[in-house]
């Protein structure tokens, strides 16, 4: 059993054998690094038994002594719990600094990507307005010119360079042959054909008319009409044109047969001159008519599949233009998201990574929250040290009455105060202050003066004996008994 860790209160004694047994039982032995007394109970109590001395102050010291111990090891502990506290405190400190360094740069990279989050969602909204203005234009231009297809179109669009040319061709006659203008002698000069252009370029005035007129109404619902009208209009034109070229071509023929039946077939040798140039052909009104006719229909007629074939044209150019802009603008949407994305991904983690480290700064704020702690710590370390010091008084106050009583006795001198003293001290042991009494010398009435009794020499015989013997054998402290 350690008898070290035995409390103060375990070592209360209830009477003198009492005592000398708990110390021989309780007391450790002398610690090597800081004795504070060394002594040994049984011969402690053989010479308290041997000279009758009083047990209280030896028990006062045995018990001061074990709280003495017992405080330095309280104040050793506390002493340990303050240095680790103080040491898990500066170490918190330093790892707040640490942590609050990271957490600010945590957060600075949060802001960082928080606002390259903002941009990249401002960036994805305008590519999906973008988008959608162009799947929107994209629908409006399939739902418009849907009468007509591309193919066709083409076809009207090549028809309508014919009309132009063969509208050309009858201008360039009626400017060269008809009006004399820019000849070259036999050929029409340059003249004659800017002014022949000139007059097909009229026909083109009639494009934007009929877009403006018949065309645009008839995609929006409203002038199917008039549409209608025109296209009759056109249609009775043409078979109008059909029918004077078909007079046109009855008078061509008869002047043909004419002009052959004339001719004679014996006239004809080798050696006749040849014939003179034939005749100018006469043009009837029926002739003049279907040219001026034809004239005009070509100009319309180009006018016309013009006006049908380039808005289709326009409408597919503007159709495959939408869709191209659709995939840019979606390639440039799945982008813009691809970033938001990786973005939010970076700012979760920071997120996450803030989270952690408050956490740890919390805990640390926990760690390095021990003022209290340590205050109540060192108010009870300055306790248990005063505590000490009182022990330490009282230990030496029990040796000091122990070796003052032993030494009084040895000498035979008791005064009377002490043996008053020990009579009222000695509560537990009622008999020794009757003992101590019965020890005191009395004064001889020998008229020769006084002489020493014979138990007080034989009890000085015994003590210097045993002051011998523990000489000798080195038993005893002697200097515990002063």
């Amino acid at each position: 059993m350690n008898e070290q860790n035995l409390l103060p209160e375990q070592m209360n004694p209830t009477s003198a054998t009492d005592a000398v047994t708990q110390a021989a039982v309780v007391l450790p032995q002398p610690s090597e690094v800081a004795p504070i007394h060394q002594f040994r109970s049984y011969d402690q109590g053989v010479v308290d038994g041997l000279m009758q001395n009083c047990t209280a102050p030896f028990e006062s010291f045995v018990e001061a002594y074990h709280r003495n111990e017992w405080r330095q090891q309280q104040v050793a502990a506390l002493r340990l719990e303050i240095d680790q506290l103080k040491s898990e405190q500066a170490k918190a400190r330093a790892e707040r600094a640490v942590v609050e360094r990271e957490l600010i740069g945590r957060r600075k990279e949060w802001k960082r990507h928080d606002l390259r989050l903002g941009q990249l969602r401002r960036v994805e909204d305008y590519w999906r307005e973008k988008l959608a203005e162009a799947r929107a234009h994209r629908e409006q231009w399939r739902n418009n010119v849907h009468d007509y297809n591309l193919p066709g179109a083409f076809l009207l669009l090549v028809f309508g360079f014919l009309f132009l040319a063969a509208d050309y061709a009858l201008c360039l006659n009626i400017v060269a042959d008809g009006l004399k203008v820019g000849m070259n002698g036999t050929e029409p000069g340059p003249q004659a054909h800017l002014f022949a252009l000139a007059l097909c370029g009229l026909g083109m005035l009639l494009k934007p008319a009929y877009d403006r007129l018949v065309e645009k109404p008839y995609q929006e619902g409203e002038g199917r009409q008039r549409f209608a009208w025109v296209i009759l209009a056109l249609a009775g034109s043409v078979l109008i044109l059909l029918l004077l070229l078909g007079v046109l071509r009855e008078e061509l023929i008869s002047a043909l047969s004419d002009s052959s039946s004339n001719v004679d077939p014996n006239a004809i040798t080798l050696d006749a001159p040849e014939p003179s140039a034939a005749a100018p052909f006469a043009l009837s009104g029926w002739a003049c008519a279907g040219i001026v006719l034809s004239t005009m229909l070509f100009a319309l007629a180009g006018a016309v599949s013009l006006g049908i074939c380039l808005p289709v044209f326009h409408r597919n150019f503007r159709i495959h233009w939408n869709r191209m802009r659709s995939r840019f603008w979606n390639r440039k949407l799945q982008e813009a998201q691809e970033q938001c994305t990786g973005v939010e991904t970076q700012q979760a983690e920071a997120d996450i990574e803030m989270k952690a480290l408050e956490q740890q700064l919390t805990r640390l704020e926990s760690t390095i929250q021990v003022d209290a702690r340590l205050l109540e710590q060192q108010q009870l370390l300055q306790v248990q040290e005063h505590s000490g010091m009182t022990a330490r008084i009282a230990v030496s106050q029990a040796l000091y009455q122990t070796g003052q009583e032993r030494g009084q006795k040895l000498t035979g001198k008791v005064p009377e105060e002490t043996l008053y003293q020990q009579a009222y001290t000695g509560a537990t042991q009622p008999e020794d202050g009757a003992r101590v009494l019965e020890l005191q010398p009395r004064k001889s009435s020998n008229l020769f003066g006084q002489r020493t009794r014979p138990f007080v020499a034989l009890r000085r015989m015994i003590s210097q004996g045993f002051r011998k013997q523990a000489l000798e054998n080195d038993d005893v402290n002697i200097d515990y008994y002063g």
